[in-house]
């Protein structure tokens, strides 16, 4: 960075050119840390660079196509005020634009952040339809989005899951779990000392229990409508048949009776497993020993027989014998 130090003049700002490759800065001679700064790429600025307690600050005043020697000279001297008074410009600028800080910018601050939660996901971008979901849910609350996010009062979000909750407890709670989330995120990503929020309002939901109530919704086809659902979807169905549930234990062949050719157990041999492990601990701890459940057990051969494991041992043995010769 290059720079000297003279008595600015309107004929000299127009005259100064720009150095290939690097930046410019020229000093006033009559007003300590005013100046002119000209970019590689010719661009020039008024700026004021003065020191309040240990941070050094750099403000721009305006470029010289916007302001000119004398206004640029008397914002400068503003300033200068406002730094021997101790105020910084900077930082209050920097509250201001928190203070500001719309809901709406929230939200897309949010969805631009990387997911913050443990697991895999963490540290990537929010998948497209958790995207979709959270703008959805964003417009129940379109006419508070202008508003910045310090407006929005315990009361406004009392008010409104309540009226949510008419229709849908569980699209209020998703709504205002959205809405905490952006809220939290707005509050982490500002300075302690100052933050977005002193604290979130939708904590007012958790203090007083006053989220919705959601029954959980048993959904199943009745064995005389299953004809009648396959019918009607006209896609291929697949069932998943699992026990102790609401859904009735079709057999194969009621399922094939009506256009199912798949059908999914994803419980039934866990299930089993489980309760013949609990069998055999159970011995295990009166008994002290697992001889009275062994005859339950399988063997090992018979693992072996039913995998024809020495028959696959012996097409590998053939296998590596004829890669040796």
């Amino acid at each position: 960075m290059a720079s000297e130090r003279i008595k600015l003049t309107k004929t000299k700002v127009s005259a100064a050119e720009p150095v290939k490759g690097k930046t410019v800065m020229i000093w006033d001679a009559e007003m300590r840390g005013f100046g002119l700064r000209i970019s590689p790429g010719g661009t020039k600025a008024f700026i004021l660079q003065r020191r309040i307690g240990k941070t050094e600050r750099r403000i721009t005043i305006g470029r010289v196509e916007d302001i000119t020697l004398e206004k640029a000279r008397k914002e400068a001297a503003k300033l200068v005020g406002q730094f021997v008074d101790g105020f910084d410009p900077v930082s209050e600028k920097k509250r201001e634009a928190v203070r500001a800080l719309t809901l709406a910018d929230a939200f897309e601050n949010y969805i631009a952040a990387p997911v913050q939660k443990k697991g895999a996901s963490k540290g990537k971008p929010r998948k497209p339809a958790t995207v979709l979901d959270i703008r959805k849910q964003m417009k129940r609350f379109s006419d508070w989005l202008p508003l910045p996010i310090r407006d929005i009062s315990e009361d406004m979000v009392k008010t409104r899951h309540g009226q949510l909750s008419k229709n849908s407890p569980a699209q209020a709670n998703l709504a205002f779990r959205y809405l905490r989330a952006a809220l939290n995120y707005a509050i982490a990503d500002s300075d302690p000392n100052d933050p977005a929020l002193t604290h979130n309002p939708v904590d007012r939901l958790n203090r007083t229990n006053a989220w919705g109530h959601v029954e959980a919704v048993e959904r199943f086809v009745p064995a005389d409508r299953l004809a009648q659902f396959v019918e009607a979807v006209q896609v291929p169905v697949l069932a998943n048949i699992t026990e102790f549930g609401a859904t009735p234990l079709f057999t194969n062949e009621q399922l094939a009776s009506v256009g199912v050719k798949l059908a999914l157990y994803p419980l039934s041999a866990f299930r089993a497993a489980s309760l013949a492990a609990l069998n055999v601990y159970r011995h295990i701890l009166q008994d002290g020993t697992q001889q009275n459940v062994v005859d339950s057990m399988q063997t090992r051969m018979e693992l072996y027989d039913f995998l024809d494991y020495h028959d696959y041992e012996q097409t590998l043995d053939k296998l590596f014998n004829e890669e040796k010769s």
